[in-house]
């Protein structure tokens, strides 16, 4: 055994103590422990403990003071930072597919949007993309639905960019969703949505769980988000100069070129006919 070793340890965790020590008497102006960094009283693990139990507290809290930040953001349709979506793949995996899903619509989106022609033809896109949400949800209801625990769901209906979204009654996605809504409607008798209050902070040994047990309200809220999702890209697309320059219809674009030919065909002709070339 390698006693020098053991003795390096051990000043280690002396000076510690005394360090410890010496930041709480400051605060406190009880005294922990000796000249040597030894604990004077059976009191000094006890409030060693405490102090880091009240740290680790803290730290729960932030991290849930954290998570609800996120989750406002999702409801309004924002984008969340790399950072953002790092922070629920590691402390809360069900958020984490959820807000993924809703990201990943976007970026679908995003990339369809600008191949569109017209206006009228980005207008499809969006209704496709929607469409497209409605049917993913109803597709994984149908299938909690088949093990028995979905219950008569219906999503249907008109999807209206900044208008209501038809699941069983009206959801109005241009509006506000309260924090401790549970997105129940008239035909989802839904059971307690515990996991989307933010104090309750998953551990470890649930996030595992929690992720592979999806219920209708977690279907619903990713619904929703990926509704949001999608009207929020759409209304940055709609404010760009991309959208501004396109023509309303790909017809109007077709009469604007078939124009365009006209007049150069004119203007050669005509500069021809300047130079004598006509002959």
């Amino acid at each position: 055994m390698d006693f020098a070793l053991i003795g390096t340890v051990s000043s280690y965790v002396k000076q510690r103590n005394l360090n410890f020590a010496a930041r709480h008497k400051i605060r406190t102006g009880q005294t922990l422990t000796d000249a040597h960094g030894n604990w004077t009283s059976t009191n000094a693990v006890s409030t060693f403990d405490k102090l880091r139990e009240a740290a680790q507290a803290s730290n729960t809290q932030a991290k849930a003071q954290k998570l609800a930040r996120i989750k406002r953001k999702l409801k309004d349709g924002q984008k969340l930072s790399d950072e953002e979506m790092g922070f629920l793949r590691v402390n809360d995996p069900k958020t984490y597919k959820k807000a993924k899903a809703a990201d990943d619509a976007r970026e679908e989106l995003k990339s369809e949007l600008k191949r569109a022609k017209s206006k009228a033809e980005a207008q499809e896109i969006l209704s496709r993309a929607q469409v497209k949400a409605s049917a993913s949800a109803m597709a994984e209801i149908g299938a909690l639905g088949a093990g028995g625990n979905a219950g008569n769901v219906n999503i249907g209906g008109n999807v209206n960019v900044g208008g209501n979204v038809n699941i069983g009654g009206n959801v109005n996605i241009g509006g506000e969703v309260p924090a401790s809504a549970s997105m129940s409607t008239p035909e989802v008798n839904a059971a307690p949505v515990s996991q989307t209050d933010p104090t309750n902070f998953n551990d470890p040994a649930q996030k595992n769980s929690d992720d592979k047990n999806f219920s209708r309200e977690d279907v619903l809220e990713k619904f929703i988000w990926t509704i949001r999702a999608l009207e929020d890209e759409w209304s940055h697309f709609t404010n760009s100069d991309a959208y501004k320059n396109l023509p309303d219809r790909l017809a109007d674009e077709v009469a604007v070129q078939i124009r365009k030919h006209e007049h150069q065909r004119q203007a050669a002709a005509a500069y021809r006919r300047a130079m004598n070339l006509d002959r």
